[in-house]
């Protein structure tokens, strides 16, 4: 048995014809690109013009129309920008729309593999991307490619200005890669340094009441300040290296364009040159050597936003939604768990090896074991969160993990250790949706017997119930079950559910598992307290170390026979 593969993907990963990239795409944003230059080529054609021909003429008429044409190129300019920059915003917007939702969904399932939270993340790399194609770094490579125009005709002009010009450009691009690798490391250590402290705080005020109550603040503030302050100590010295450094780049550009300066004169002092031309070679000089000013922001852009769109890449085809399966006339009604295996990658040993169980519908379960032999991995192969290394999980013959997670999600029960509502009302977490029929939400709160308790409150079941809504722990965990409950679903699944709840709330939650039971839907009970469930139970399924695992009858009362069809 090998290690259990990364859950299959669609296999399709985003196409940039899917977001608007088309060869007409780039063609125009290349054309708008070159019409960017009209404005700087016509201004500097004008003046090397008036000052060669018109002054000696002294025609005002040529300089007005000069000046028109030079109005008319610099607004046309400005405006392909503008179209430019709309272009490129359009494609951000597009490529946000398209993966936003898929991607985050992907996320939760990376997430539910990994035991991570990733989902702020790949929305984060979103957002990188979309200010990578809307921000200077696309723009400022296209520019970059108009620069080299400038300079092509710079060298048509005068070899001389060419050549000092393209010495100049070397020279700012190896200051920029001598401050890439001098300020690296030092932002670097920077960010895991705020990182660091940023933890450490969290982590402090995770349980705000204890900190306060125990006098713990000061303590936490003072550990938390000499972090942040080597944090700080950090990025000041490589603001200080950066600046210092970008000053290099700000004499070299100068120095260069005072080379040409006093080439242009020799030129003049030697009848070989115009004042037209100096002014040409000056203007023209300063556009090619602009883009390549910002070469080391523009660098960090394109490595920021690579490493971004490889991330949304990996998670989208490693994590992307799995194909879906359609259900299998011949499976036996209820739960099939059979010859399923799970081994991570990385692990010597299975956390799960060849369970096999068929459960027909109206049978409960408990599942037992120590902390860390797979209890709650077991409940996420079974609700199709995992993939198994091996063998398949059929619920009423539908493949849990190849399915419609919408379809199959409605058919299901599910409450997790740690509860986790919506940031909305408790009607909305109940029926998992606004729009959710009242009969329904308000039978599956009876069944939870959260009905009363939600009663007595102001707002009833508009009451919000997110995670700063105030609701205790114990009333949370009912909303929870009264959302497992709801529509009576063909799969109850709990983990450690008498957790925070008291004598009348755990004897509900034995009456909804018991009305579950005889509705005909299959109960799995993650429990440490399996004892208490024998009233309810068919069977104990106890899990041991390197996927071990061991089927037991209850003790049930006497006339009470198991709901098993068959147990391998």
């Amino acid at each position: 048995m090998t290690p259990a593969a990364h859950p299959p993907g669609t296999g399709s990963w985003l196409r940039p014809r899917e977001i608007g990239i088309t060869p007409l795409f780039v063609l125009t944003i290349l054309l708008l690109t070159f019409g960017g230059l009209m404005g700087i080529f016509v201004f500097i054609l004008s003046s090397a013009h008036i000052s060669d021909g018109v002054m000696e003429t002294r025609n005002s008429d040529t300089v007005i129309g000069l000046a028109l044409v030079f109005v008319f190129c610099t607004v046309a300019s400005h405006y392909y920008g503008h179209r430019r920059s709309l272009m490129l915003q359009a494609v951000a917007e597009r490529f946000g729309l398209r993966l936003r939702a898929e991607a985050m969904q992907a996320a939760i399932r990376n997430s539910v593999r990994r035991d991570l939270a990733s989902g702020v993340t790949v929305l984060q790399d979103i957002s990188a991307v979309q200010r990578f194609v809307s921000g200077g770094a696309v723009t400022g490579t296209l520019d970059m490619s108009a620069a080299l125009v400038s300079l092509a005709f710079l060298f048509y002009l005068d070899a001389g200005s060419g050549w000092i010009t393209l010495t100049g450009i070397a020279i700012i691009m190896l200051v920029a890669y001598v401050m890439k690798r001098t300020v690296a490391h030092l932002a670097r250590d920077t960010d895991t340094k705020l990182d660091e402290a940023s933890a450490q705080l969290s982590g402090q005020l995770l349980h705000p009441d204890v900190v306060r109550g125990l006098g713990q603040l000061p303590a936490t503030m003072f550990r938390w300040q000499r972090r942040y302050d080597r944090a700080l100590d950090s990025a000041s010295k490589a603001q200080s290296r950066g600046n210092a450094i970008r000053e290099i780049e700000s004499i070299v550009s100068s120095l260069c364009l005072m080379a040409l300066m006093l080439h242009g004169l020799l030129l003049i002092i030697e009848n070989n040159g115009t004042i037209g031309l100096l002014i040409s070679t000056y203007f023209l000089a300063s556009h090619a050597m602009s883009p390549f000013s910002g070469l080391l922001t523009q660098w960090e852009s394109w490595n920021s936003g690579a490493r971004s769109w490889r991330r949304l890449k990996q998670v989208m085809t490693l994590d992307g939604e799995a194909p879906a399966r359609p259900p299998e006339p011949d499976a036996p009604p209820g739960l099939l768990i059979d010859a399923v295996s799970f081994w991570p990658e990385g692990r010597e040993r299975p956390i799960i090896s060849g369970l096999t169980l068929a459960l027909r519908p109206g049978a409960v379960v408990t599942v037992e074991g120590r902390n860390g032999v797979g209890k709650s991995t077991l409940l996420r192969l079974v609700l199709g969160l995992l993939e198994p290394t091996a063998g398949r999980i059929l619920l009423n013959g539908q493949d849990t993990f190849f399915c419609d997670r919408g379809t199959l999600g409605a058919r299901i029960g599910y409450l997790p250790q740690d509860v986790q509502l919506l940031e909305a009302d408790i009607y909305t977490n109940i029926g998992r949706g606004p729009d959710a029929p009242p009969d329904l939400v308000v039978a599956a709160a009876r069944a939870a017997g959260a009905h009363e308790m939600i009663g007595r409150m102001p707002l009833g079941y508009q009451t919000p119930s997110g995670t700063t809504a105030g609701l205790s722990a114990g009333q949370r965990r009912l909303v929870a079950l009264a959302r497992a409950l709801y529509r009576d679903p063909e799969l109850l699944v709990l983990d450690e559910p008498e957790v925070g709840l008291d004598g009348p709330a755990r004897n509900a939650l034995r009456a909804a598992v018991e009305r579950t039971r005889l509705a005909g839907g299959v109960v799995l009970v993650v429990t440490h307290e399996p004892h208490t469930w024998n009233d309810v139970t068919d069977y104990r399924l106890k899990l041991g170390a390197d996927g071990i695992w061991e089927l037991a009858a209850a003790q049930r009362e006497e006339g009470k026979e198991p709901h098993f069809a068959t147990i391998g």
